[in-house]
């Protein structure tokens, strides 16, 4: 082979391995272009479902909250009877719930505190849209600590009436001082919880709120 035609071959050789070469990095770059393309989507939805859970989350947690806030005023009278809370309702704690989903993203879908089985309920969306219009969902429940509709009182008062001292009694006997121990508290039994209440005037009278406020916490369950 003449030294010409070895040039003029090797340089095809050169030209051959140049677009082989080429063809390898194209090759590579779409792949990650296209890697890229697939795999964005799929991050954003994880953390747009990340961050609607944390929504979620603090939502309950907030009604729950709001629940413990209302409970020592709601029962620090009670009337004498089965126990009942009497303003415990669906919708307690749900602007609150509502004002944290929105801090975070997203909006509640619906709401509601079951005090029988203290569970704060709450499903939320996220505000913003991903790419294919879709909302991410998520929900969470927290409760209080405390099974309301599992509560009653131990050992009711029953009203008594009073002894009427008879005229002769009253008049051969001095007057001597009063040996009446002081009423012992009536107990409210939740589970595990004792909650002391006193007797005044025909109500029974929370004995000390803040030990109950102390006996309380918003906790995730769900």
């Amino acid at each position: 082979m003449s030294r010409a035609m070895r040039v003029v071959c090797r340089g095809a050789k050169d030209e051959s391995g140049q677009v082989a070469t080429g063809l390898i990095i194209c090759s590579v770059l779409a792949l990650v272009a296209v890697t890229f393309w697939v795999m964005l989507p799929i991050g954003s939805a994880v953390n747009q479902k990340s961050a609607t859970q944390n929504a979620a989350d603090a939502a309950a947690l907030a009604g729950a909250g709001t629940v413990i806030d209302h409970v020592v005023e709601d029962l620090a009278t009670l009337p004498v009877g089965p126990f009942e809370p009497q303003t415990f309702s669906c919708g307690l704690g749900e602007s609150e719930a509502r004002r944290l989903a929105t801090d975070n993203g997203s909006r509640v879908t619906s709401y509601c505190y079951d005090w029988r089985s203290d569970r704060a309920t709450v499903d939320v969306a996220s505000i913003a849209a991903l790419s294919g219009g879709q909302h991410s969902k998520a929900k969470a429940v927290a409760r209080t600590g405390v099974l309301w509709g599992a509560c009653h009182f131990d050992d009711l008062p029953t009203s008594r009436p009073s002894p009427t001292p008879t005229p002769s009694s009253s008049a051969s006997s001095s007057p001597s001082p009063s040996s009446s121990a002081p009423a012992e508290p009536v107990r409210l039994v939740c589970g595990g919880m004792t909650i002391d209440y006193d007797l005044q005037d025909g109500q029974l009278v929370l004995h000390d709120p803040q030990a109950l406020r102390n006996m309380l916490k918003a906790r995730l369950v769900e």
